[in-house]
């Protein structure tokens, strides 16, 4: 015969798990911007600007124009990013 009484110790219970929260850094938002501009452009523009440029001096200087133009772009939408970081960077704003 066995013995059943209504007391039986509780089940123990797993504590939850969050999710991990996904979070871009800094750096991470200059690469992915970066890496959009970079790969957008990077083998169709080239010759347009050499053979408007005339030089290869100006052709290098619209290149560290148009980069320092992406940094400026990347670093907005990291600021964007930080700022509004539960409603969608620039959705919000």
């Amino acid at each position: 015969m066995s013995a059943t009484t209504g007391s039986a110790a509780p089940a123990a219970t797993a504590p939850a798990v969050a999710a991990p929260r996904p979070a871009l850094s800094v750096f991470d938002a200059v690469m992915i911007i970066t890496g959009i501009i970079i790969g957008g452009g990077i083998f169709s523009f080239p010759p347009l600007v050499a053979g408007m440029s005339g030089s290869v001096e100006w052709m290098f200087g619209a290149w560290l124009a148009g980069a320092a133009l992406a940094l400026i772009g990347a670093l907005c939408y990291a600021e964007l990013a930080t700022d509004f970081p539960k409603a969608e960077g620039d959705y919000h704003f």
